[in-house]
Formats: C-alpha cells, sequence, structure tokens
C-alpha cells in the first residue's frame, strides 16, 4: 500500500507531514494488508467517518476481505480506554495503525515505535511529543491534523462579521484537547482584538451541558466558540441544540 494514498484517505483542514520511518518494507505483492483503526466516540454517533475510510480505500482498489483487512476499536467516548485498546490492536501487528483524534495516536504509540501510526485528524501532535516538528517529524508518526491556533482567529472574526452585535462570546471546553491552553491564548488575543469579551465555560462530562443553557440563555454571552475537543466533537448535535444564538465548531 502507497502511504501517501492511504493518508490521502484522510480529510480536514490539515497539514501532512512525510513519514521518517517505515516498519514494514519490502511486502510482497499480492498479500492482505491489516490495518487497525483507534477511534475515540462510539460507532452510532461518529461511524460516518468511519465509512468514509472505507469508501475512499474502495476507491483505490483496496477491498476489505480480498487484498486489505480493517480491525476496529472505538472507545465508545471514555479516554482512559484508548491505551488498552491500542495494545489490543497492536498485539495482532498490523502494518498500520489509524488514530483518530491525536489522543488515539498518543496511546498508540505508547506501545510501538515501529507500527506505522497515521493521524486522522485533531490538534497538537508536536506538543504530545508525537513529531518534533511539522517540517522534521521524526519517528513512526504521520497524517493530518486540524491546525486549531490558525483556525481561532478567523472563527471569531467570521462570527464577529456574521453577527456584528456579538459582544460576549463563551469558549467552550472539557480540558481534555492537547493544545486548549495555547488555543485559549490565541483565541483572548484575537478577542481582544474585535472588541469581544470571552468568557470561559468548562465541562466535564455530557450531563453537565445543560449549563449551557444558563450561559446563553441569559445573556452572558451571544457567541459560542467550541473547541477543538475530543469529547466536545462526540456531544457536537447536543451543543448545537442548546440555546445559543451563535455556534462555530472545530473543522
Amino acid at each position: 500500500m502507497k502511504r501517501r494514498k492511504f493518508i490521502g484517505l484522510l480529510s480536514g483542514a490539515a497539514v501532512m507531514w512525510p513519514l521518517a520511518a517505515r516498519a514494514q518494507q519490502g511486502k510482497p505483492p499480492g498479500r492482505t494488508f491489516h490495518v487497525a483503526v483507534l477511534l475515540q466516540g462510539a460507532e452510532r454517533t461518529m461511524g460516518r467517518r468511519l465509512e468514509a475510510l472505507r469508501a475512499g480505500l474502495r476507491e483505490l482498489g483496496h477491498i476489505e476481505g480480498q487484498n486489505i483487512r480493517l480491525i476496529v476499536r472505538w472507545n465508545e467516548g471514555e479516554l482512559d480506554r484508548l491505551s488498552d485498546l491500542a495494545a489490543e490492536l497492536l498485539r495482532d501487528q498490523p502494518d498500520v495503525i489509524v488514530g483518530a483524534p491525536v489522543l488515539a495516536a498518543v496511546a498508540a504509540h505508547k506501545h510501538t515505535r515501529t507500527v506505522p501510526i497515521v493521524i486522522a485528524n485533531g490538534s497538537g501532535p508536536v506538543q504530545a511529543g508525537l513529531a518534533e516538528s511539522y517540517a522534521r517529524p521524526g519517528g513512526n508518526v504521520t497524517g493530518v491534523v486540524n491546525l486549531g491556533d490558525e483556525l481561532t482567529s478567523k472563527q471569531l472574526q467570521l462570527l464577529k462579521t456574521i453577527a456584528p452585535n456579538t459582544s460576549h462570546v463563551g469558549i467552550l471546553t472539557t480540558g481534555t484537547a492537547i493544545i486548549y491552553e495555547e488555543t485559549l491564548r490565541d483565541a483572548t488575543r484575537a478577542a481582544s482584538a474585535l472588541n469581544l469579551k470571552l468568557v470561559e465555560v468548562r465541562i466535564g462530562t455530557f450531563d453537565e451541558l445543560p449549563r449551557l443553557a444558563s450561559l446563553c440563555g441569559k445573556g452572558n454571552c451571544n457567541g459560542l466558540l467550541v473547541t477543538s475537543d475530543p469529547l466536545l466533537q462526540n456531544w457536537r448535535a447536543q451543543i448545537g441544540k442548546r440555546k445559543s444564538p451563535c455556534s462555530l465548531f472545530p473543522t
């Protein structure tokens, strides 16, 4: 399987860097490739991502049951399960492991420095120690990531453009995102330039989502910036139903 074609299946507002080390070289033609996939969330709500991967593989001639074997594990939204699931997948000696978001790749990286790891989406691979830099990553990790630090100011600019009377913006997080502190710093700087006041909102569990109603429903904020957070991505449908006149979601 050609690495660049495989990575091309994975979409997002992203940057791609070359894989510095390949563990599996010189595979004989016609062999079946084993692809392990570790995903944050639940298939019932996030299954479209997996189907997109399968569809892209089929377009390139990689057919399950013929020349490719896909083994998938979901963590059902429990971040502390990622490490055990990664270890389980790696015991089967895959040719490559796909992780989404970056936290899934981090979990896989704890268990292997030889099996190639492809990040499908997320933020903060350098901060998480998966790569030395975007230009020269080194190691066994490649993929696509969201450049959340650059998108934050653009998101706030867009919010101000479509809702010019916005004055207070809630910035929502669970505190699990690798680059949240950087996102908060960038958002604070961008908000100041746009004459916006940021209101930080932290929630730890799905059951705390009703807090958004009290924040955005009583005039405390008239806009909502949802950070690139692995848990919040699972809850985006429920967040969108909360009373908020303007919500922005990470891509």
